[in-house]
């Protein structure tokens, strides 16, 4: 299974790559017969005509399916209406002058000198 994953990758790493080794591999095919300019010797053209049509396509391929992806809509919102409770501010701020939501004691002190001393000399 790694090996297919591993395959995959390599292959669409070296997608742009494989009209470049299409046109190396079928170098003469390409210069005498798909070239565009083969009517004007003077340009030298060799080919590189065609292989900049094909590279066109690969990148116009690669753009157009990322337009696409782009056009997808990903996700949807989501909306919550709920009614709004009434409070009570009156009640909340007696119940919070008798000390019925806050704790008693807030601070806590710990005696660390007699966990912690120094030490000392002992004869």
């Amino acid at each position: 299974m790694k090996t297919h994953a591993y395959i995959f990758l390599i292959t669409m790493i070296l997608r742009p790559v494989f009209p470049v080794l299409d046109y190396i591999i079928n170098y003469d095919y390409i210069a005498t017969e798909l070239c565009e300019n083969k009517n004007q010797p003077q340009l030298d053209c060799k080919g590189k005509c065609h292989l900049k049509k094909e590279l066109g396509k690969a990148t116009e391929n690669d753009s157009s399916s990322s337009s696409e992806k782009k056009n997808f809509p990903t996700g949807f919102d989501v909306l919550f209406i709920e009614n709004i409770k009434s409070f009570n501010f009156k009640l909340a701020i007696k119940s919070i002058l008798k000390n019925d939501v806050l704790p008693n004691n807030l601070y806590s002190h710990y005696n660390i000198d007699l966990i912690f001393h120094p030490p000392t000399l002992q004869y």
